[in-house]
């Protein structure tokens, strides 16, 4: 069973949620939203990481396999190099966040929004590029014989 595909989803939404959560307690100043954000970029944390290391595991199979097209090569190099980076700030990201929720910086929370919405795109893009690579280059797509 392939790994990455599902939880490449539960990566984003996370830390999307994450983010809109956060936005909400503060204009509305309920603590439970508050709560829910910083469990929800804890298990987006989670989520980028596993998917980055089932990433790297799934191409390196593609690999073996020789099942990566030579045009999707740059593409998918781009997609690791990404997936290896967000694998690296979005923990340092989750950390700023219980920071500021424990120091209880009302300008660490918006530092932490401005920068998280940031990384959302860098998500977003890095959805793209893997988009990109299944549906363009058909990278993990079993072909139906003898259709």
């Amino acid at each position: 069973m392939e790994l990455h595909p599902v939880v490449v989803h539960f990566a984003i939404g996370l830390v999307l949620i994450s983010i809109v959560f956060d936005i909400f307690a503060i204009l509305t100043g309920r603590k439970s939203l508050e709560d829910a954000a910083i469990w929800t970029i804890v298990f987006g944390t989670i989520a980028v990481i596993v998917a980055a290391v089932t990433g790297i595991a799934e191409a390196k199979e593609l690999s073996k396999e020789g099942a990566i097209p030579p045009k999707a090569i740059s593409l998918l190099k781009t997609h690791r190099n990404i997936g290896l980076l967000l694998m690296l700030i979005v923990p340092m990201l989750a950390g700023l966040r219980i920071f500021a929720h424990v120091k209880k910086e009302s300008f660490l929370k918006i530092v932490y929004i401005v920068i998280a919405v940031i990384i959302a795109l860098a998500l977003a893009y890095q959805g793209n590029i893997g988009g990109k690579l299944v549906y363009k280059y058909g990278l993990g797509i079993e072909t139906m014989k003898g259709h």
